[in-house]
């Protein structure tokens, strides 16, 4: 079962600390019920097929940053909600990020005491979850994507001009179900890339980021 506590644990306290939840802020999820998950998933075990509902809804977040920074600045992150609609008599996986936003981090992130982050910009857009989910006796896994287009506003590196971008996001999400005595978590490692499009004035430059990071939800 992967292991986020570590990964994200400091960053994401930082980040849901400032904002009260991510992006254009619907707050779903707030900072307790975010460290709640945290917790629960560190002492979450494996679910096989004889244990699972027909089917379960689960929120949380997702987070995505460059593998080598070029396009978002070193320590910054995006952020999202995501909602997971699990139908497990079907094997199949649905749900959506949104909410999304750019947050820049600072200090010793994101396993560090001292990290702060800082909402950088809301983006405009959503991104699609969509998979299979596999099951055997002992464990429960779910494999798919989460893509969709996200806009915002940018700047030129060399001139400082003001400007605005579309991406094309498509991570493939590598994930697993687990459960405590409050229900059914999911964690899953993201990998994929974004196809962006950036314009200053009548100038169009595209460019494709390489992304990585991770997702959690719980009941």
């Amino acid at each position: 079962m992967p292991n986020f506590r570590i990964v994200i644990s400091g960053l994401c306290c930082a980040i849901l600390a400032g904002c009260g939840g991510s992006g254009n802020g619907s707050d779903e999820v707030t900072l307790d019920e975010f460290i709640e998950i945290l917790e629960r998933e560190g002492l979450a075990t494996d679910v096989g097929e004889d244990d699972l509902p027909s089917e379960a809804t689960l929120n949380g977040y997702f987070f995505l940053e460059e593998e080598i920074p070029s396009v978002l600045e070193d320590g910054e992150v995006v952020v999202g909600e995501l909602s997971v609609d699990a139908d497990f008599a079907a094997a199949t996986i649905g749900g959506d990020g949104t909410d999304i936003g750019i947050y820049s981090t600072s200090g010793s992130c994101p396993d560090g005491d001292d990290c702060e982050a800082d909402l950088t910009q809301s983006l405009d857009g959503s991104l699609i979850l969509a998979g299979t989910i596999t099951s055997d006796a002992v464990s429960t896994t779910a494999s798919g994507t989460l893509a969709g287009e996200i806009s915002g506003s940018a700047e030129d590196p060399d001139s400082g001009s003001s400007g605005t971008f579309v991406a094309d996001v498509s991570v493939e999400v590598d994930g697993e179900f687990v459960q405590d005595d409050d229900g059914l978590l999911f964690v899953a490692d993201l990998d994929g890339t974004a196809e962006a499009e950036f314009t200053f004035g009548s100038d169009t430059t595209s460019e494709t980021l390489d992304l990585g990071g991770e997702a959690i939800a719980a009941e």
